[in-house]
């Protein structure tokens, strides 16, 4: 028996969904419930990309937004109320920018708007 499936053959979102809620025999479940417990059965590949680098992902953006608007800050010598300014604004169209990012990435889910789907 291989491990590995094709890309065809593995379950949709519709079809885990349907197989949890057989599972379990609730279908009264709350959509928030059920992404629960559907994560909870998600293969290590699909959870890291899903759960694991989107945590990652704003975490690192963070970081570099901070060092490098500070280094910016130290190299040349920004320490008035005008280049300070400045900086926050940078800093807030930096974060503007990799929100775009995140939502091409990851169009559904955490901080997205988590888009209603009626199952």
């Amino acid at each position: 028996m291989c491990a590995r499936q094709p890309p065809e053959s593995r379950p949709s979102d519709e079809e885990r969904r349907r197989a949890v809620l057989d599972a379990i025999d609730n279908p009264a479940l709350d959509d928030s419930q059920v992404l629960r417990i559907m994560r909870a059965h998600l293969p290590w590949k699909d959870w890291f990309y899903s759960e694991f680098l989107r945590y990652w992902f704003w975490l690192g953006f963070l970081a570099l937004n901070t060092f490098a608007l500070m280094e910016l800050a130290r190299a040349y010598g920004i320490n008035d109320a005008v280049g300070i300014f400045g900086l926050i604004l940078l800093f807030v169209l930096l974060v503007a920018l990799e929100y775009r990012l995140y939502r091409r990435l990851w169009p559904e889910g955490a901080l997205t708007g988590l888009k209603e789907r009626r199952w």
